[in-house]
């Protein structure tokens, strides 16, 4: 029997609720709809573009570092909970959002309420439930279930500046709150949970389980190595997801023709979480990340060498969203190939800093030199060569160690 169909008719439940909770979770619906309410703030408080930048520092901040904290719960406790209750402190959060005021710092506490009440609906939660339910067809699965933010990015940035047109800012929160609580969090509830893997009563890290500890895991040379390039990609793409709208309405294009090129990303995402996924079981790991995160190079090169045409920024947006949608999965599938599902939780959440670091400083270095600048055709040749470090970082893992050799191809591995 081929053991794929076998794990998709046991987990495609779990697949579809992360799918949504990856849609509207910290890393998806408030990141992709940050650009929308870009001009909007800025048009109603006086922020510059530095400042709003900033934001996504304070955002993937909030996550990000409570990830370790919430990956350890994740190891121990029932996930669904800690879903279901991030999902109630996200919607306040978004709520909460509607009360910023003329400071900026209400709108960057705002933003890092929101972040630590929802930490737990980043991928960090429902990763953790795919990898504990999917083994020869992790990869597609991961693909098909974190894509629930390329529908994210399809449908959200539209949704969001339909409200704001219509009503206002404020609503555009409003809208993302309610569709939380009465949408996702019901299907959550249903249909989500982790397979039990571990022995009854075990509280524990699961022994049983191969893979690295944490401990074992910061001594390797991988983590370090995963480290660096996870955050040099992450920078560079976040930076452009915040900035590719204004960029394209300074360019001249109305904001109407920046946002639906913007919804391209979206479309593109969901194919790199697709397509990456079927790669990831079929083919090494570190080769698919190597090829697929080297793409958006190309995609920034070429916004700096034909500046304002449609058809560039077209084919950019779709460089960039093919390789975001692949990143996440990359993350989440490389920390259980390289460090097993022991203390993946852990692990996995302490990979997410430096991402969250990348995230946050990446745009608030674009937004700052273009507040030098005048224009981003310095930052995007500075940002061709931060993703292309990375993806050359990242392609350099090697082989995987010597625990998952009995779940792959059977070929020597190595620690």
């Amino acid at each position: 029997m081929n053991p794929a169909p076998s794990e998709f008719r046991r987990g495609w439940q779990i697949v579809l609720a992360s799918a949504l909770g990856v849609g509207i979770g910290v890393s998806g619906a408030p990141f992709y709809t940050l650009g929308v309410f870009l001009k909007p703030l800025s048009a109603e408080f006086g922020w510059n573009r530095a400042q709003l930048s900033a934001s996504t520092l304070f955002l993937t901040f909030g996550y990000t570092l409570a990830s370790p904290i919430v990956g350890r719960f994740a190891d121990r406790l029932d996930v669904r909970k800690i879903a279901l209750i991030s999902l109630v402190g996200l919607a306040l959060g978004f709520l909460g959002l509607t009360q910023i005021n003329g400071s900026i710092s209400s709108l960057y506490f705002g933003l890092s309420v929101l972040a630590v009440a929802g930490c737990g609906t980043s991928p960090l939660i429902w990763g953790h439930a795919i990898n504990s339910w999917f083994d020869r067809s992790r990869g597609m699965a991961l693909g098909l279930a974190l894509g629930g933010g390329g529908v994210a990015g399809i449908i959200a940035p539209r949704a969001v500046d339909s409200l704001i047109q219509a009503y206002g800012w404020q609503a555009g929160y409003i809208g993302l709150a309610l569709y939380a609580v009465v949408i996702v969090l019901p299907v959550v509830a249903i249909f989500f949970r982790k397979r039990k893997t571990a022995p009854a009563g075990n509280a524990g890290t699961d022994v049983s389980l191969p893979g690295m500890t944490v401990a074992q895991a910061f001594r390797s040379v991988r983590f370090w190595q995963l480290t660096v390039g996870i955050m040099c990609v992450s920078g560079a793409l976040t930076a452009i997801f915040i900035h590719l709208i204004p960029l394209m309405t300074d360019a001249g294009l109305s904001r109407g023709t920046a946002t639906e090129i913007a919804g391209i990303l979206g479309f593109a995402l969901l194919a790199g979480r697709i397509g990456g996924g079927y790669a990831l079981d079929r083919f090494h790991a570190p080769f698919v990340a190597a090829i697929l995160l080297s793409i958006p190079v190309l995609g920034f090169l070429l916004l700096g060498a034909v500046p304002g045409v449609v058809w560039c920024f077209i084919a950019a947006t779709i460089t960039f969203g093919f390789a975001a949608g692949a990143e996440v999965d990359l993350l989440a599938y490389l920390a259980s190939r390289f460090f097993g599902l022991r203390a993946f939780g852990a692990i996995y959440g302490f990979l997410l800093i430096p991402y969250g670091l990348g995230a946050g400083i990446g745009p608030l270095l674009m937004g700052h030199l273009y507040d030098v600048t005048g224009s981003y055709m310095t930052a995007l040749p500075v940002a061709a060569a931060v993703c292309g470090a990375g993806a050359l970082a990242i392609g350099a893992l090697g082989r995987y160690p010597a625990f998952n050799a009995r779940n792959l191809s059977g070929k020597p591995a190595v620690i």
